[in-house]
């Protein structure tokens, strides 16, 4: 009988640290330096996503970013091996690229599991694993009659480590209230 890890510990990266994008898609990185880190989650949001048009009509907007990684094995960055968003078309975006679209005038955030690659974080050598999100679309629009809140924010970065014990013969169990 196979048993799966039991995850054995959540720690926030810098909680509270908030990293807001600017329009021009610069990257914003996280080092991941613990070589015990086997998975992490990555939150990204926005405070609003609405455009007002001059003429008081209110409508949704568009955000796409990518999450790419990079081990210290001599690599350059990579797209997360994370099956991406569809587009408004049903286009797909590619592994590691997203999209937050719609309209909502109150916070939206998105949490995505990335597990580390194993053949990989095995060896101590191959940290730190740097975490980049880039924003990759800005929504063209006219400045002068129209006002639009689609500020990107990467809100949390969560290190998990995985217990590597199995424990044979034994019963996990839990209760939720």
């Amino acid at each position: 009988m196979s048993t799966t890890e039991v995850p054995k510990a959540s720690v926030p990266a810098g909680t509270g640290d908030f990293f807001t994008y600017s329009a021009d898609g610069a990257p914003l990185t996280q080092q991941i330096t613990d070589a015990d880190v086997d998975q992490v989650n990555v939150t990204i949001g926005v405070n609003a996503l609405s455009r007002f048009k001059e003429n008081g009509e209110i409508k949704g907007s568009i955000v796409r970013y990518k999450i790419q990684i990079q081990y210290n094995d001599g690599g350059g960055y990579s797209d997360v091996p994370l099956a991406g968003d569809s587009d408004k078309n049903g286009v797909y975006l590619g592994d590691g690229n997203f999209e937050i679209r719609g309209y909502t005038p109150d916070l939206y955030q998105e949490t995505k599991a990335i597990v580390l690659d194993v053949n990989k974080t095995s060896d101590p050598s191959n940290f730190p694993v740097n975490i980049r999100v880039i924003r990759t679309s800005q929504e063209v629009r006219d400045f002068t009659k129209e006002t639009v809140n689609d500020t990107l924010t990467w809100f949390n970065l969560v290190k998990i480590i995985t217990d590597k014990t199995r424990y044979p013969n034994s019963v996990i169990f839990g209760s939720q209230v």
